[in-house]
């Protein structure tokens, strides 16, 4: 504290300015009313932190509970909205980390952020585009149609001009046969 009154001391010595003794506690009610609303954020910030420490102990609906807590308790703000869903990819939580991006997302701030976290959550492609075709034809093969458009999404953003990629935007576009669907 010392410090503080050494600095204010030097600086009217310098501009020149006489200070009352009581404008020292108003200055500081007046500084923490201007920054209140960042305050406060970064308190509820807190807040979920912990919230989100109590949760990785806990498992089943308490879990549930308290991580819908912490991201009710971010609101909209885009920096506990990170915060929140970071510490979920650290805790292998993807489907809450998918729940705040999407929140995070919409408030169409803190965007490296938000397509940093976008890329941890996709599943790492393969090196080639012709590993990345043989795998959606194998999703497809074995009846996961969603996983294969995801992923054959995923491959034409990386390799948007590649012909075999291409060819399978038609396959995955094509209803099931009837035989296959259970119909006779």
């Amino acid at each position: 504290m010392g410090g503080i009154v050494q600095l204010v001391r030097l600086f009217t010595s310098i501009t020149g300015l006489s200070l009352a003794p009581w404008m020292g506690p108003v200055a500081l009610l007046v500084a923490g009313v201007l920054f209140w609303p960042w305050i406060s954020v970064n308190i509820r910030t807190g807040d979920a932190r912990k919230l989100m420490v109590q949760a990785a102990r806990e498992r089943g609906e308490e879990r549930v509970r308290l991580e819908t807590k912490a991201l009710d308790m971010v609101g909209n703000g885009p920096d506990g909205l990170v915060m929140i869903a970071k510490t979920a990819v650290e805790q292998g939580r993807k489907e809450l980390a998918a729940r705040a991006v999407d929140k995070l997302r919409a408030t169409k701030k803190r965007l490296p952020d938000l397509r940093r976290l976008e890329r941890e959550l996709e599943p790492p492609l393969p090196g080639t585009s012709a590993e990345a075709a043989l795998l959606v034809e194998r999703l497809l093969g074995t009846g996961m149609d969603a996983e294969a458009r995801a992923r054959l999404a995923q491959a034409r953003r990386k390799w948007p001009f590649d012909d075999e990629l291409e060819a399978l935007v038609e396959v995955v576009s094509q209803p099931p046969p009837a035989q296959e669907r259970g119909e006779a």
